[in-house]
């Protein structure tokens, strides 16, 4: 994206390189590092938020002469609200939000930031401001003024300028629709982004236009990826050929007023365990065929046994017990196969990181005009989640046991035949299911000065253009998250569609 003044001075942002009054180039560079080594160790044992807040900026249109609109509302950190009884030198709002109620009534629509207790470093203004309502169409918020002792209401050029800080908001100043310009502060994003979470200084969408003049923004460090969730245990058995790592994140992308980190892709299922063959039974070399036969006396038999029936405990008269050696050995069934566990499930994706965006304008016919001294500083994109392990495999099952072999040895005592029962082989046990694979980390997120689908406007009547030194910070995008994620970019500019 180029930036052009009414000076023919270009400001090549796409590029990071800011071209000077002299030809000579300053290049923006990310703060920290921005490698993202794939792997690195995305713990949330982070730096804690730098101070990007340049104090000393150059503030070329204060020069302390301000003309003080006739109906303006006064607001000082030192003031009170009072249901709305509030807004004059003398007895100032506490909060931006009732003065923006209060200003839509009137003609000039200006709100004056005071600096509240002099002993106090800065001015904060905790709160989000929306601006989004027809009535406060081409409202200006103005900082900067003294406003001690005695309601003087003096525009101090030395002192910091008030900050605007939502602590508990993803972004601090939302212009939908309509006109406003920002004069003289500082807005800066919440210090803590939760993990997932983005952080932007001002957004402007729905065709809003934004005039920025002597005016600072600052995005901190945007919040780390989740990490993955662990996958469950396999389950039955012979599931699961092994696979591979989930795939990384993707980078994230932009709706409307926000970045949408991704989520990376799931593991594959662990590989399934070996089966177990089942043991060998028993066996035995003499096994054979036993036969009794007999032969029956007439008329009540030879030796007289009933009924023409053999003796008591022994062969019929003429019968016997006739025994064949089998050639080869017999043996009890072996035991089935036992069945290897399933693989256990692939771990889940790690979440990208939330990105760190100084400014965010949707829409082609929004518009953000830049005069003076103006710098967009960031921190950091948070770094992406890790993915989540794989699973345990599923413990082998074990396979049924081998049915016997009754083994005829001989004919015994009485000419009965011997016999022993040859134990079937005990069922094999299948060795338990392999790991899942891990998910795939999530994407670092990326930093951004400013994000846009279109050229943003200079204002074309700046004489000298002492704003081009500009002061701004980009930090490092966030470190992709393990085993493979990506690292987050660190870029001057990003143009959306």
């Amino acid at each position: 994206m180029t930036l052009v003044s009414a000076c023919g001075l270009v400001l090549g942002l796409e590029d990071g390189i800011y071209v000077s009054p002299d030809g000579g180039g300053e290049d923006v560079t990310p703060t920290g590092d921005s490698s993202g080594d794939a792997g690195a160790d995305t713990s949330d044992a982070r730096e804690p938020p730098k101070d990007v807040i340049d104090i000393e900026a150059n503030f070329a249109s204060c020069d302390g002469a301000t003309t003080l609109a006739i109906d303006a509302v006064y607001v000082s950190p030192t003031g009170a609200d009072n249901n709305g009884n509030c807004g004059k030198a003398s007895a100032p709002c506490q909060t931006i939000a009732t003065a923006l109620t209060l200003a839509a009534k009137t003609t000039g629509k200006t709100i004056y930031l005071g600096h509240g207790d002099p002993n106090a470093p800065n001015a904060v203004y905790d709160e989000l401001v929306t601006i989004n309502q027809q009535d406060q169409d081409k409202l200006v918020i103005q900082g900067g003024f003294d406003d001690y002792p005695d309601a003087a209401w003096v525009q101090n050029c030395n002192q910091q300028k008030a900050i605007i800080k939502s602590r508990n908001n993803d972004y601090t100043v939302l212009l939908s629709g309509y006109s406003a310009t920002l004069r003289l502060v500082h807005v800066e994003s919440r210090d803590n982004a939760p993990d997932d979470e983005s952080v932007y200084a001002v957004v402007v969408n729905n065709g809003g236009k934004l005039t920025l003049d002597n005016t600072l923004l600052v995005a901190q460090n945007g919040g780390r990826g989740t990490d993955g969730a662990q996958g469950g245990m396999g389950s039955g058995c012979n599931n699961g050929s092994g696979g591979k790592v989930g795939a990384a994140g993707a980078p994230g992308t932009f709706s409307a007023s926000s970045y949408l980190p991704t989520t990376a892709g799931t593991g594959d299922q662990g590989g399934a365990g070996p089966g177990q063959s089942g043991a060998m039974g028993t066996c035995d070399n003499n096994c054979g065929m036993c036969a009794i036969f007999s032969v029956f006396g007439l008329d009540g038999g030879v030796d007289g046994g009933p009924d023409g029936g053999p003796p008591d405990g022994g062969p019929p008269d003429g019968g016997g017990c006739l025994f064949t050696k089998f050639n080869s050995m017999r043996c009890g069934q072996p035991g089935d196969l036992g069945c290897g566990g399933s693989g256990g499930l692939g771990g889940e994706g790690g979440k990208g990181g939330g990105t760190s965006i100084a400014l965010y304008v949707d829409g082609t016919t929004s518009k953000v005009t830049l005069i003076n001294g103006v710098s967009l500083n960031t921190a950091n994109g948070g770094n992406g989640g890790n993915g989540g392990a794989g699973g345990a495999g599923a413990p082998g099952m074990t396979g049924n046991d081998g049915i016997p072999f009754m083994c005829d040895i001989g004919c015994g005592d009485g000419g009965l035949c011997d016999f022993i029962s040859l134990d079937g082989g005990a069922g094999g046990t299948g060795a338990t299911g392999g790991v899942g694979n891990n998910g795939g980390g999530g994407a670092g997120g990326p930093t951004y000065l400013y994000v846009a689908p279109n050229l943003m406007q200079i204002d074309s009547t700046l004489a000298a253009p002492n704003w081009l030194t500009m002061n701004s910070k980009l930090g490092a995008g966030g470190s992709g998250g393990k085993p493979n994620g990506n690292a987050g970019e660190a870029k001057a500019s990003r143009k959306i569609p």
